[in-house]
Protein backbone atom coordinates (compact mmCIF):
# COMPACT_ATOMS: atom_id res chain seq x y z
CA UNK A 1 0.00 0.00 0.00
CA UNK A 2 1.61 3.72 -1.42
CA UNK A 3 1.15 6.13 1.87
CA UNK A 4 -0.73 9.05 0.49
CA UNK A 5 0.36 13.31 1.73
CA UNK A 6 -0.28 16.12 0.22
CA UNK A 7 3.55 16.98 0.17
CA UNK A 8 6.70 15.46 0.19
CA UNK A 9 9.73 17.75 0.53
CA UNK A 10 13.20 16.22 -0.37
CA UNK A 11 15.84 18.21 2.17
CA UNK A 12 15.68 18.89 5.71
CA UNK A 13 17.93 21.92 5.35
CA UNK A 14 16.50 25.35 6.24
CA UNK A 15 14.66 26.12 3.16
CA UNK A 16 13.30 22.44 3.08
CA UNK A 17 12.27 22.82 7.13
CA UNK A 18 10.90 26.47 6.42
CA UNK A 19 8.36 25.35 3.56
CA UNK A 20 7.09 22.79 5.60
CA UNK A 21 6.10 24.24 8.51
CA UNK A 22 4.19 26.51 5.86
CA UNK A 23 2.20 23.82 4.62
CA UNK A 24 1.66 22.51 7.50
CA UNK A 25 0.34 25.16 9.09
CA UNK A 26 -2.19 25.88 6.13
CA UNK A 27 -3.93 22.81 7.01
CA UNK A 28 -2.65 19.77 4.56
CA UNK A 29 -0.13 17.03 5.21
CA UNK A 30 3.57 17.31 4.81
CA UNK A 31 6.30 14.90 5.15
CA UNK A 32 9.82 16.04 4.77
CA UNK A 33 12.54 13.18 3.67
CA UNK A 34 16.05 13.18 4.36
CA UNK A 35 19.09 11.41 3.30
CA UNK A 36 20.82 11.87 6.27
CA UNK A 37 20.24 10.16 9.87
CA UNK A 38 20.86 13.35 11.41
CA UNK A 39 19.32 16.74 10.71
CA UNK A 40 21.85 19.58 11.11
CA UNK A 41 24.54 16.80 9.88
CA UNK A 42 26.75 17.23 8.00
CA UNK A 43 27.41 21.31 8.11
CA UNK A 44 27.79 22.99 5.48
CA UNK A 45 27.73 26.77 5.81
CA UNK A 46 29.64 29.59 8.01
CA UNK A 47 26.50 30.23 9.90
CA UNK A 48 26.63 34.23 9.68
CA UNK A 49 22.92 35.85 9.18
CA UNK A 50 21.36 39.27 9.77
CA UNK A 51 18.51 39.92 11.86
CA UNK A 52 15.98 39.32 8.87
CA UNK A 53 16.72 35.70 10.11
CA UNK A 54 14.01 36.80 12.36
CA UNK A 55 13.61 35.61 15.93
CA UNK A 56 15.89 32.59 17.32
CA UNK A 57 16.38 31.31 20.38
CA UNK A 58 19.72 32.35 22.33
CA UNK A 59 21.54 29.23 22.67
CA UNK A 60 21.62 29.09 18.66
CA UNK A 61 23.55 32.59 18.84
CA UNK A 62 27.13 31.42 18.96
CA UNK A 63 28.74 35.17 19.08
CA UNK A 64 27.65 39.04 17.74
CA UNK A 65 29.37 40.73 15.03
CA UNK A 66 29.32 44.56 14.92
CA UNK A 67 31.71 45.37 11.98
CA UNK A 68 33.54 44.33 9.09
CA UNK A 69 36.61 44.57 7.64
CA UNK A 70 37.49 44.35 3.99
CA UNK A 71 40.97 43.61 2.41
CA UNK A 72 42.42 44.36 -0.86
CA UNK A 73 45.99 44.77 -2.46
CA UNK A 74 47.46 45.58 0.74
CA UNK A 75 44.59 47.83 2.19
CA UNK A 76 41.24 47.87 3.94
CA UNK A 77 38.71 49.82 5.35
CA UNK A 78 35.72 48.92 7.85
CA UNK A 79 32.03 49.17 7.43
CA UNK A 80 29.85 49.23 11.17
CA UNK A 81 27.17 47.45 11.15
CA UNK A 82 23.65 49.55 12.09
CA UNK A 83 22.04 46.28 12.64
CA UNK A 84 22.63 42.79 14.64
CA UNK A 85 24.67 40.47 12.66
CA UNK A 86 25.22 37.03 14.32
CA UNK A 87 27.25 33.89 14.14
CA UNK A 88 25.26 31.16 15.00
CA UNK A 89 25.38 27.62 15.23
CA UNK A 90 24.18 25.99 11.91
CA UNK A 91 23.03 22.53 13.37
CA UNK A 92 21.18 23.76 16.23
CA UNK A 93 19.33 26.45 13.97
CA UNK A 94 18.32 23.31 11.48
CA UNK A 95 17.02 21.49 14.31
CA UNK A 96 15.25 24.29 15.79
CA UNK A 97 13.45 24.99 12.08
CA UNK A 98 12.77 20.98 12.21
CA UNK A 99 11.39 21.45 15.65
CA UNK A 100 8.97 24.02 14.23
CA UNK A 101 7.80 22.13 11.60
CA UNK A 102 7.10 19.68 13.61
CA UNK A 103 4.74 21.32 15.83
CA UNK A 104 2.78 22.28 12.79
CA UNK A 105 2.12 18.78 12.48
CA UNK A 106 4.83 17.93 9.67
CA UNK A 107 6.27 14.43 9.66
CA UNK A 108 10.02 13.79 8.97
CA UNK A 109 11.77 10.51 7.53
CA UNK A 110 15.55 10.11 7.72
CA UNK A 111 17.66 8.00 6.11
CA UNK A 112 15.75 7.86 3.36
CA UNK A 113 16.78 9.19 -0.10
CA UNK A 114 14.73 10.36 -3.55
CA UNK A 115 15.10 8.35 -6.49
CA UNK A 116 12.39 9.53 -8.72
CA UNK A 117 8.43 11.07 -8.97
CA UNK A 118 6.43 9.78 -11.72
CA UNK A 119 2.46 10.27 -11.93
CA UNK A 120 2.38 11.79 -8.70
CA UNK A 121 4.33 9.04 -6.54
CA UNK A 122 7.52 9.96 -5.07
CA UNK A 123 9.90 6.76 -5.30
CA UNK A 124 12.35 6.87 -2.37
CA UNK A 125 15.06 4.22 -1.13
CA UNK A 126 12.51 3.12 2.02
CA UNK A 127 9.54 3.14 -0.23
CA UNK A 128 6.88 5.13 -2.41
CA UNK A 129 4.57 8.02 -1.37
CA UNK A 130 1.64 9.42 -3.43
CA UNK A 131 1.92 13.19 -3.22
CA UNK A 132 -0.12 16.30 -4.44
CA UNK A 133 3.33 18.68 -4.11
CA UNK A 134 6.69 17.62 -4.74
CA UNK A 135 9.48 19.90 -3.11
CA UNK A 136 13.24 20.16 -4.10
CA UNK A 137 14.75 22.03 -1.37
CA UNK A 138 17.36 19.34 -2.15
CA UNK A 139 20.74 21.97 -2.65
CA UNK A 140 22.40 22.86 -5.53
CA UNK A 141 22.87 19.60 -7.52
CA UNK A 142 18.89 19.23 -7.00
CA UNK A 143 18.00 15.75 -8.22
CA UNK A 144 14.43 16.52 -7.73
CA UNK A 145 15.39 19.52 -10.85
CA UNK A 146 16.62 16.63 -12.21
CA UNK A 147 14.34 14.13 -12.68
CA UNK A 148 11.48 16.81 -12.80
CA UNK A 149 13.18 18.37 -16.26
CA UNK A 150 13.85 21.66 -14.51
CA UNK A 151 17.57 22.93 -16.06
CA UNK A 152 19.71 24.73 -13.54
CA UNK A 153 22.49 26.91 -14.04
CA UNK A 154 25.70 26.15 -15.08
CA UNK A 155 27.34 28.75 -12.84
CA UNK A 156 29.57 26.97 -9.97
CA UNK A 157 31.18 28.27 -7.41
CA UNK A 158 33.70 26.23 -4.62
CA UNK A 159 33.47 26.71 -0.81
CA UNK A 160 35.92 25.34 1.66
CA UNK A 161 36.44 26.29 5.18
CA UNK A 162 38.37 25.26 8.51
CA UNK A 163 38.43 26.55 11.88
CA UNK A 164 41.61 28.02 13.11
CA UNK A 165 42.42 29.03 17.10
CA UNK A 166 44.43 32.33 17.59
CA UNK A 167 44.02 35.79 18.61
CA UNK A 168 41.20 37.50 16.85
CA UNK A 169 38.87 40.76 17.72
CA UNK A 170 35.80 38.39 18.68
CA UNK A 171 33.07 41.57 16.93
CA UNK A 172 35.02 41.57 13.38
CA UNK A 173 34.28 40.03 10.20
CA UNK A 174 37.19 40.21 7.72
CA UNK A 175 36.49 39.44 4.61
CA UNK A 176 39.77 39.42 1.69
CA UNK A 177 39.27 39.97 -1.93
CA UNK A 178 41.64 39.80 -4.51
CA UNK A 179 42.25 37.00 -7.34
CA UNK A 180 45.77 35.91 -5.46
CA UNK A 181 43.68 35.41 -2.43
CA UNK A 182 40.07 33.95 -4.08
CA UNK A 183 39.54 34.49 -7.85
CA UNK A 184 36.23 35.24 -8.68
CA UNK A 185 34.94 35.98 -4.86
CA UNK A 186 36.26 36.13 -1.38
CA UNK A 187 37.98 34.82 1.60
CA UNK A 188 36.48 35.29 5.59
CA UNK A 189 37.73 35.05 8.81
CA UNK A 190 34.39 34.85 10.89
CA UNK A 191 35.21 34.65 14.74
CA UNK A 192 33.10 32.70 17.20
CA UNK A 193 35.32 33.72 20.05
CA UNK A 194 38.42 35.72 20.91
CA UNK A 195 40.28 32.85 20.12
CA UNK A 196 38.31 30.83 17.37
CA UNK A 197 37.08 31.77 14.21
CA UNK A 198 35.39 29.85 11.32
CA UNK A 199 38.06 30.86 7.85
CA UNK A 200 37.18 29.69 4.26
CA UNK A 201 37.15 31.16 0.99
CA UNK A 202 34.96 30.61 -2.08
CA UNK A 203 36.50 30.77 -5.87
CA UNK A 204 35.70 29.09 -8.98
CA UNK A 205 39.03 27.88 -9.19
CA UNK A 206 40.87 24.54 -6.78
CA UNK A 207 39.29 26.36 -3.57
CA UNK A 208 41.55 24.06 -1.47
CA UNK A 209 45.12 25.56 -3.00
CA UNK A 210 43.63 28.94 -2.27
CA UNK A 211 42.96 27.97 1.42
CA UNK A 212 46.30 26.75 2.03
CA UNK A 213 47.88 29.93 0.56
CA UNK A 214 45.02 32.25 2.37
CA UNK A 215 45.74 30.53 5.60
CA UNK A 216 49.48 31.18 5.65
CA UNK A 217 49.32 34.54 4.64
CA UNK A 218 46.68 35.58 7.54
CA UNK A 219 47.79 33.22 10.44
CA UNK A 220 51.19 31.73 9.27
CA UNK A 221 51.67 27.96 10.42
CA UNK A 222 48.44 27.22 11.90
CA UNK A 223 46.23 23.80 12.82
CA UNK A 224 43.02 23.80 11.63
CA UNK A 225 40.25 21.35 12.60
CA UNK A 226 36.55 21.02 11.09
CA UNK A 227 36.93 21.18 7.25
CA UNK A 228 34.04 21.21 5.48
CA UNK A 229 33.43 22.20 1.68
CA UNK A 230 30.68 22.07 -0.70
CA UNK A 231 29.85 24.26 -3.92
CA UNK A 232 27.44 26.49 -4.96
CA UNK A 233 25.31 27.38 -7.84
CA UNK A 234 24.29 30.21 -9.20
CA UNK A 235 22.27 32.26 -11.63
CA UNK A 236 18.73 32.96 -12.83
CA UNK A 237 16.75 29.79 -13.74
CA UNK A 238 14.35 30.01 -16.36
CA UNK A 239 11.59 28.73 -14.13
CA UNK A 240 11.61 26.69 -10.74
CA UNK A 241 8.61 24.73 -11.26
CA UNK A 242 7.08 22.02 -13.13
CA UNK A 243 4.22 19.79 -12.95
CA UNK A 244 3.65 19.52 -9.43
CA UNK A 245 7.08 20.26 -8.60
CA UNK A 246 8.17 23.41 -7.20
CA UNK A 247 12.00 23.83 -5.81
CA UNK A 248 13.14 26.22 -3.40
CA UNK A 249 16.52 27.15 -1.84
CA UNK A 250 19.78 26.28 -2.89
CA UNK A 251 18.35 24.23 -5.48
CA UNK A 252 15.91 27.17 -7.07
CA UNK A 253 19.58 29.29 -6.66
CA UNK A 254 18.15 31.57 -4.20
CA UNK A 255 21.28 32.94 -2.70
CA UNK A 256 22.71 36.61 -2.21
CA UNK A 257 24.34 37.65 -5.73
CA UNK A 258 26.77 39.26 -3.25
CA UNK A 259 27.98 37.13 -1.05
CA UNK A 260 26.32 33.87 -2.35
CA UNK A 261 24.60 33.15 1.17
CA UNK A 262 21.29 31.50 1.18
CA UNK A 263 19.83 30.72 4.24
CA UNK A 264 17.82 34.02 4.37
CA UNK A 265 16.84 34.13 0.35
CA UNK A 266 15.63 30.37 1.20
Amino acid sequence: MVDRVDAVIVGAGPAGCKTAEIIAKAGYDVLVLEEHPEIGKPVQCTGLVSERIGKIPEEIIVNRIKKARFYSGGEFFEVKSKKSVYVIDREKFDKYLARKAEEAKAKFKLRTRFLDFKSGNVITTVGNYQTKLLVGADGPNSLVAKKSGIKLPDNILFAVQVCVESDFEPDVVELWFGSYIAPNLFAWVVPESSSKARVGLMTNKNPNIFLEKFLKRRFGNVKTTDRIGDFIRYGLIKKSVANNVLLVGDAACQIKPFSAGGIVYG
